[in-house]
């Protein structure tokens, strides 16, 4: 830090963000921006600058400190990135994990189906550790014991990594291997082994983020009332959507079980959820600044298909379904009010986050080529919509 904050350069560690970086050299000005963002991943570090000449200076002073060995093929932690522009200017920036999946892969090929897979998990598969009555499903522990010894626990990992960096739309799949990651039993081993031939064969669908795409950062939030029978606990998932394609999702359990079987209550509990992802996205890119605020200077369209839990966040009525839900629930509320987001309605079809609560079949195919920029999504609907 002191390296760079002398010279007439500046450094900035990101409040929302520790490991993100943000330089400004001492030759930076409005007409001409020297920046250089770095992240870091433990001891792994990405620098971008403006300038070739700023980023070789960074890349430098950390060799003259710590010694570094430079990485210039574009693939970290498994992570490729290419960027490129088109004629028309439009600038592209393209993730995924080829190389990284295909190392994966080599050790389980020989289980993969003869038929392709086209969607991330079995259409409507619902994993759990207990039957529908609720009794458990293994016993005994045999089926646990025999998939742990093939390796489900480094199967599931992998996959893990995989969604967290490029196939971000393979959440709700994942949510369901892990859910018994305790005791895996031979269906679920099949699941992986599905989800992993799924992530070879579309090995070079990443997330392409373009300059030409909608640069207002968007929330999208989903809930599902299918209860898990161990525990009768619902599920919900949003998608924060910038340039153009995802850049956050998640798939979870919820921590208790909803107040009652109304779906406008497991829906609320997700809104405020992707009401809390809108208002953090929204302080990090203010943080960030230098043109990034841009994407966040407004109220974040927070957008479901439940018109009830819209209603309740913006107006607070008290009603029957209502009235159990904590307090700290009405989070959403009290951003509504301070004009930090404005929560939406739109059709289920144009939902990006429907693929977020339950394992869908070919449909999903159209969500998916959403979340990862390869087709545009739907106009966010008018903000003066009452």
């Amino acid at each position: 830090m002191t390296k760079f904050s002398g010279n007439g350069w500046s450094i900035r560690q990101m409040i929302k963000e520790p490991c993100w970086f943000v330089l400004l050299s001492n030759e930076h000005s409005d007409g001409d921006p020297h920046r250089v963002w770095i992240i870091c991943h433990t001891d792994d570090c990405r620098v971008a600058a403006d300038h070739m000449s700023d980023a070789v200076y960074v890349s430098d002073a950390f060799s003259d400190e710590f010694g570094i060995r430079l990485v210039t093929t574009g693939c970290m932690l498994g992570i490729d990135q290419k960027e490129w522009t088109d004629d028309d200017g439009t600038r592209y920036l393209e993730i995924n994990m080829e190389r990284f999946i295909d190392d994966a892969s080599a050790e389980y090929k020989h289980l993969f189906r003869k038929k392709p897979v086209e969607i991330p998990f079995p259409e409507r598969k619902f994993l759990s550790l207990c039957n529908e009555d609720g009794t458990i499903r293994d016993p005994t522990g045999d089926e646990a014991n025999r998939n742990h010894a093939k390796g489900y626990r480094s199967l599931v990992g992998v996959l893990l990594w995989i969604g967290r960096n490029c196939k971000l739309h393979c959440a709700t799949g994942l949510h369901h291997l892990s859910k018994v990651m305790s005791a895996p039993t031979d269906d679920a081993f099949d699941c992986a082994i599905w989800m992993l031939q799924y992530c070879y064969e579309t090995k070079q669908l990443g997330i392409r983020y373009r300059s030409s795409g909608d640069t207002s950062l968007r929330v999208y939030y989903d809930a599902s009332n299918a209860k898990d029978p161990r525990d009768g606990k619902c599920t919900g998932g949003h998608v924060a959507m910038l340039a153009g394609a995802a850049v956050t999702a998640r798939c979870k359990k919820f921590a208790f079980v909803a107040s009652n079987d109304s779906s406008s209550v497991v829906e609320f509990y997700e809104l405020n959820y992707a009401t809390q992802t809108a208002c953090g996205l929204k302080e990090l890119l203010i943080d960030v600044g230098n043109g990034a605020e841009v994407c966040a200077n407004h109220a974040i369209p927070v957008i479901g298909d439940n018109s009830n839990a819209r209603r309740w966040a913006i107006d607070r009525p008290v009603t029957p379904a209502n009235m159990p839900i904590p307090n700290a629930f009405w989070y959403v509320n009290e951003q509504v009010r301070l004009d930090n987001v404005v929560i939406l309605d739109v059709d289920t079809k144009a939902n990006p986050a429907d693929l977020f609560t339950k394992n869908l079949g070919r449909e999903i195919l159209r969500l998916i080529r959403w979340i990862c920029g390869y087709e545009p999504v739907p106009p966010v609907p008018d903000f003066t919509t009452p």
